[in-house]
């Protein structure tokens, strides 16, 4: 068995991170996340829809890839849990918690 690299890890942290902070909150508003090294995809439920729920996320996540020293997926994508895209960009506009 292999060592993981330093990526290897680093993705896994990004994972674990955005699992803790972003799975099952806002009562459910979030319904899951997925990401590759060009897409980061954000699934929430719009009937929950809450006013800066979805700007708290984007920026939450933002934060997890750059305190953990990942580079940000190009694209953000936000869509419905029916698949309907509700929103896409490039994830680097999402403003920064920290500098």
């Amino acid at each position: 068995k292999r060592n993981a690299t330093s990526a290897e890890r680093k993705l896994a942290k990004v994972r674990e991170d955005l699992h803790r902070n972003l799975d099952g909150k806002g009562d459910g508003f979030i319904r899951g996340w997925t990401f590759d090294s060009r897409t980061f995809t954000l699934t929430i439920d719009k009937t929950r829809y809450q006013q800066n729920a979805v700007l708290a996320a984007t920026m939450a996540a933002r934060s997890i890839f750059d305190l953990d020293g990942v580079p940000l997926p190009k694209r953000l994508v936000i869509r419905d849990r029916s698949g309907e895209v509700l929103g896409e960009g490039p994830f680097a506009n999402v403003s920064k918690l920290v500098d």
